[in-house]
């Protein structure tokens, strides 16, 4: 492969190409507009149109690394990769039709062909090359690989600006349905979104060609911000897929923790991986699922494609056909397919399957996946901190916590005993099959009860012990209870034997639980809960209310005419019965 043409690069687009080195390796040629058409008038050339900006293009850089070494190291490839920077050539882009980024497009001897519309794919991409090589001479054998499963469009610019959409009425629907979102529900009052202010600026600028970041003045557009369920100022959400699909964003707030959530929430829901790194993945994350098949089926990939959008990238998702793993993780073979989670770093068995039916009705794959998918994401062990806590203990699926008070001189003692203890409860799981039993979701979680002392205290009457023993309690917080005894009122402690107990008893209802609330405050919340179903009966059916309105006004009418009928009468009554004043 020839590099002369380098020197004529322009001086800043090498300096641009530099820059961009550690993010987006590059093993294959640079194209330019001098130099594109000589360079693919001859042979088959798959040329890459790329972004250094693009979130995509840089996940995409490591793959296609790897396939430029193996068509350099081929001394007959029959086919060249080279690379055109979007960002440095737009008008050579545009000339080729780009649409989105990475678009890979095939030339065969200077006649552009076709683009690649598979999965970006490694194993794919390397079947797609072998299939358009031209070699002088005949290939050895291949290895077989499989088609392509899943057809991929360019990915579409969003928020090409770089800067905050600001959203009304007349462009909401719009905006969202360009793809995913980030909206930021504000008032100008506000002191914190006054501080937020600065981050969502720079959070746009990163994920400019990436995803729309917005916002909208709840002050100027009241109806929008109640339409969407605005109760507190700022909130924030994410719109993956249009205004249905809204998902609101609880954790941290810092740019960091922003720019993570966004990149995680706008990857590929469903991405392909080889058997040999499901070790590597697991290891990686918390907790992780995987797509098992027998075969590839791109009707249903897309299908759970589009159910896994809910999760916004957290857990990660992943999809392979290795029979192996059907037989590793004895799936029965009757399944068409399953989908596996794995917990805590432990790749050698999942905490939970589900089994999927022969029918591939995309409706009742979703009806009975997507509970499944929010039931199974929180790992068995976990910290409740400021950014974990609302997406533990508000989970959708209401699990029960199991919460050890903690201060600085035991934290990683209690940790590592928390993790001995989860590790226990995954291999009760699987001994017993409680996850299929109906039973809840449990997770075992250390708080420090230095930090946070003053909730712990009159939320359970806790707070972290000196004397070496660590207060314990199983909080439902979907109903504002707790429980901190066993059946024989003596207190939980940090053992397996004593929490597995209570929680069996738990879901057994056979243990006394306590409020979180005073008398006061669950009398308060139970009619603020009676208000509130007040009020969406009446949004849900207003006519049903004017009929109910209206025929309580017309009986309340006709009782007090009748009152008042009965009242005159029994006057008229006494008055001719009773003596007059005249004598006679």
């Amino acid at each position: 492969m020839q590099w002369s043409f380098l020197k004529d690069l322009p001086l800043s687009v090498l300096i641009a190409t530099l820059a961009f080195t550690a993010a987006l390796p590059i093993k294959a040629a640079l194209l330019t507009p001098d130099n594109f058409n000589d360079t693919v008038a001859k042979g088959v050339w798959l040329i890459e149109h790329f972004s250094p900006y693009c979130h995509h293009c840089r996940d995409f850089a490591p793959t296609w690394e790897r396939l430029a070494k193996d068509v350099e190291s081929n001394p007959n490839p029959g086919i060249h990769l080279a690379q055109v920077d979007c960002a440095a050539y737009g008008d050579l882009c545009d000339e080729h039709n780009v649409k989105g980024y990475p678009q890979m497009n095939i030339y065969q001897d200077g006649e552009y062909k076709e683009y690649y519309k598979g999965v970006r794919d490694y194993d794919l991409l390397t079947a797609y090359i072998a299939k358009h090589a031209k070699p002088s001479t005949s290939a050895g054998p291949q290895t077989h690989v499989a088609a392509p499963v899943e057809p991929e469009e360019p990915v579409k610019l969003l928020g090409t600006t770089g800067r905050v959409i600001e959203l009304n009425e007349q462009n909401f629907e719009s905006v969202v349905s360009e793809g995913p979102t980030f909206i930021k529900f504000f008032a100008p009052w506000c002191g914190h979104c006054k501080k937020l202010a600065p981050s969502w600026t720079q959070l746009a600028k990163h994920m400019q060609d990436k995803i729309n970041i917005a916002e909208v003045n709840c002050d100027e557009h009241g109806a929008l911000c109640k339409s969407q369920g605005v109760e507190g100022y700022p909130m924030l959400a994410f719109y993956p897929t249009g205004v249905a699909s809204k998902a609101e964003y609880s954790q941290g707030r810092k740019l960091d923790q922003l720019k993570a959530f966004a990149e995680k929430a706008s990857a590929p829901a469903l991405q392909p991986i080889h058997a040999t790194a499901l070790a590597d993945k697991v290891a990686d994350n918390s907790v992780i699922y995987l797509l098992l098949l027998h075969d590839s089926n791109p009707e249903l990939l897309k299908t759970m494609g589009n159910i896994a959008q809910v999760l916004l990238g957290s857990p990660p998702v992943y999809s392979t056909t290795a029979p192996e793993l059907y037989e590793k993780y004895k799936v029965p073979s009757w399944a068409p397919w399953a989908i596996l989670a794995f917990k805590d770093h432990d790749a050698s068995w999942p905490t939970s399957q589900f089994l999927g039916p022969p029918s591939h009705d995309a409706n009742s794959i979703k009806t009975s996946v997507t509970p499944w998918l929010l039931s199974n994401r929180l790992p068995t062990t976990a910290e409740l901190t400021q950014d974990s806590f609302q997406g533990i203990m508000n989970a959708p699926h209401s699990p029960l916590v199991v919460i050890a008070a903690v201060n600085k001189a035991n934290s990683a003692k209690v940790a590592e005993k928390l993790r001995n203890i989860g590790s226990k409860w995954r291999v009760k799981l699987r001994a017993h099959d409680t996850a299929s039993a109906g039973n809840r979701d449990v997770v075992f979680a250390s708080m420090d009860a230095e930090r946070w002392k003053d909730w712990m205290k009159s939320m359970y009457s806790i707070k972290a012990s000196d004397d070496g023993e660590v207060p314990v309690v199983i909080a439902d917080h979907k109903n504002l209870i707790y429980y901190d005894v066993d059946e024989n009122s003596q207190p939980l402690k940090l053992t397996s034997a004593s929490l597995f107990t209570a929680i069996d008893s738990v879901h057994k209802n056979k243990l006394a639980y306590k409020h979180s609330e005073n008398a006061v405050e669950r009398i308060a919340r139970y009619l603020n809960g009676k208000m509130m179903s007040l009020e969406h009966f009446v949004k849900t059916h207003p006519y049903y209310t004017i009929t109910i309105v209206v025929g309580s006004m017309v009986a309340l009418f006709l009782w007090l005419k009748r009152l008042v009928a009965d009242d005159v009468y029994d006057i008229r009554e006494q008055g001719q019965l009773r003596k007059g004043d005249r004598l006679d």
